[in-house]
């Protein structure tokens, strides 16, 4: 049986780690495209600022309710895996960073279903 997500602690927890793993991905094109490097480490920590809006509005909200509630809607985490190694391509990797994204995305949109 594959893991689910149905607790609103295991969904802001998976969440951390989409953005960990999205803001890594921008630290590693940091280190491959130097000319770049500003621009992937202001995205990195836009990831990094979020994971931590959404664990304040958590941590800010959270009820005993609320905690131990159950999602109507499990999510699979196995549905939001990103891609963590640079291909040496600008292109190719910038596209890869935009369909990390989309993943991320994906995933909060689920999320409040």
């Amino acid at each position: 049986m594959a893991l689910r997500l149905n607790t609103t602690s295991q969904l802001i927890s998976f969440h951390t780690e989409l953005e960990n793993k999205t803001a890594e991905y921008y630290c590693t094109l940091a280190n491959l495209y130097p000319e770049y490097a500003n621009t992937f480490i202001k995205l990195a920590e836009e990831n990094k600022k979020h994971k931590e809006q959404v664990i304040t509005a958590y941590r800010l909200g959270v009820t005993d309710a609320f905690e131990v509630g159950f999602s109507t809607n499990p999510l699979d985490p196995s549905n939001y895996k990103l891609t963590m190694k640079g291909t040496g391509t600008l292109t190719k990797d910038i596209y890869i960073a935009i369909e990390n994204e989309k993943k991320v995305i994906k995933f909060c949109m689920d999320a409040i279903k």
